[in-house]
């Protein structure tokens, strides 16, 4: 789960990105562009459906909820472990 809270980001849960993040610049360095990175520019990893979306008023969050595939580049290796 991503959180969006002013004036950072925070991403829960028990990856290696999962921590927050002072600044919308600072996500985007740390976690989008690498992440990224990975992907074949042929086939990016990219939403494929959205299973829901979720407004959280009281903490200032919205929570969205989706899957996603892409094609990592074939000089890398990716490891992954299953979802908790």
């Amino acid at each position: 789960m991503v959180n969006r809270r002013p004036p950072g980001w925070e991403i829960t849960g028990r990856s290696a990105v999962s921590r927050k993040y002072a600044n919308t610049q600072e996500f985007m360095d740390e976690v989008l562009h690498p992440s990224g990175a990975r992907f074949s520019a042929d086939d990016p990893f990219r939403p494929v459906s959205i299973r829901g979306i979720y407004d959280d008023e009281d903490n200032s969050s919205v929570i969205v909820v989706w899957d996603g595939q892409g094609t990592t580049r074939p000089d890398l290796y990716v490891a992954r472990a299953p979802a908790a």
